[in-house]
């Protein structure tokens, strides 16, 4: 979010009006759901925090109903109960029990982050670019905040990573953030949230 930051800066608009609606946004898709799914990542594993963090889709396409009053179909309508269904079957398995704290704590994040794709969708008269920059702006201090005060070796971890680890820090902020978010945000201005959400369920695959 740092290095995004700097590149997007020149976007950020401080002009009155609508601060507060990008301030909010920017809030639910940085730094509480990167702070929720963090939070439960380091009391779980990864498999159960990306199980959980799916539930954004099936978040976002009912809020979608619920707020903006887009339809659904009903095949969508089974695939929402399919994904809940099986968080809720994978909350049973003794393995995953023991880490019910970070599931809880990834359902949180992808809730939070299904509210700011709605705020988001709010707010159509400004360049995708800026919204990044935004998000970029209000994440960047909170999570560098966070880290300084629940970790430690920070220095050391900088100092000492590979050209592959640099690469995947690179690769996370120019390729998964960048264009994949500035890809999704056209979609959804462009479509309705309950047509491009579920989509977002391939990421294991591809991840």
């Amino acid at each position: 979010y740092v290095f995004l930051l700097i590149i997007l800066f020149p976007y950020l608009n401080f002009k009155r009006g609508q601060i507060r609606e990008r301030l909010v946004t920017a809030l639910f898709l940085g730094p509480l759901v990167q702070g929720f799914m963090f939070c439960g990542l380091a009391i779980s594993n990864a498999s159960v925090i990306t199980i959980a963090g799916n539930l954004g889709s099936p978040f976002s396409v009912i809020l979608s109903v619920l707020v903006l009053k887009e339809k659904i179909v009903w095949w969508r309508a089974i695939g929402i109960m399919c994904a809940f269904g099986g968080v809720i079957l994978l909350s049973f398995d003794p393995e995953v029990f023991k880490f019910i704290s970070g599931l809880s704590l990834a359902v949180i994040g992808a809730f939070l982050g299904a509210v700011g794709l709605l705020c988001q969708r709010g707010i159509q008269n400004i360049e995708l670019k800026e919204v990044l920059a935004w998000i970029c702006l209000v994440t960047s201090p909170v999570m560098l905040g966070l880290s300084f005060l629940f970790e430690h070796g920070q220095w050391n971890a900088i100092t000492t990573e590979s050209l592959a680890e640099w690469g995947g820090c690179l690769y996370v902020a120019f390729l998964s953030v960048l264009i994949a978010d500035l890809g999704y945000g056209y979609l959804i201005r462009k479509n309705d949230i309950s047509r491009v959400a579920p989509y977002n369920v391939l990421n294991p695959i591809f991840g």
